[in-house]
């Protein structure tokens, strides 16, 4: 499971943007974004950017579906005062 900080590195380089952008945009190293970038790939078991992409959208449309579901379950609920 990735870190929160791991996770937005990983949207903002899923979306295109450069190693020294994210740096820029997350205020932080160049090296820091190299080395969040190094424990994604391992932890997602990927070797580039394109299957990045890939995992990143099908984990943001799984949470999005997941918060759908759960809006559901909040609007179905019938007990009230």
């Amino acid at each position: 499971e990735l870190t929160p900080s791991e996770r937005r590195v990983a949207q903002l380089a899923a979306s295109g943007m450069t190693n020294r952008d994210v740096a820029t945009e997350l205020f932080v190293s160049v090296k820091t974004v190299e080395a969040n970038m190094s424990r994604i790939y391992r932890k997602l078991g990927i070797r580039s950017r394109a299957e990045l992409g890939r995992v990143v959208g099908k984990q943001s449309s799984t949470i999005v579906q997941e918060d759908v579901d759960q809006d559901v379950e909040c609007d179905t609920d019938t007990d009230g005062p």
